[in-house]
């Protein structure tokens, strides 16, 4: 799955957003949804995409992986976060990711996660690159 940044806007006006996702059409969707509850009038035909491009790595975000101790970390990297699954889509000021699930409850929707919390990370062959789930042999009894 590649992610791209989409640069949204209603057609006429300045309320441009740069939304990541795998393609225009859900990226339209995400931007709909985001401004229909300001503007209830607003329909998917007036809304206008174009492709930004692919996601890079940015500095903002490798420091955040660092930060948090997961400097394998990447952009478009495959995670689950519980028992969902998801593409790191960003990071956000208070220094989690934004995950786009790609199953569970949150499917298709863009989320802020704890990057060590119930979280697991996959390189591109599906091997574990970073595993936050607690041991079964880390529990302490009362």
């Amino acid at each position: 799955m590649t992610l791209c940044i989409y640069e949204v806007n209603v057609r006429g006006q300045r309320w441009a957003k740069e939304i990541l996702h795998v393609s225009a059409a859900k990226a339209k969707y995400v931007y709909l949804l985001e401004v229909q509850d300001a503007w209830q009038d607003v329909e998917f035909k007036h809304l206008e995409c174009r492709s930004l491009g692919r996601v890079q790595q940015t500095t903002d975000f490798l420091a955040v992986a660092t930060r948090r101790q997961v400097p394998y970390a990447r952009l478009g990297m495959r995670v689950q976060v519980e028992s969902d699954n998801g593409v790191i889509a960003g990071s956000n000021t208070a220094d989690n990711f934004e995950v786009l699930f790609t199953s569970g409850a949150h499917k298709g929707k863009i989320l802020p996660c704890h990057p060590t919390w119930m979280t697991r990370y996959f390189d591109k062959s599906g091997n574990v690159l970073g595993d936050f789930f607690p041991s079964p042999y880390d529990r302490t009894t009362t």
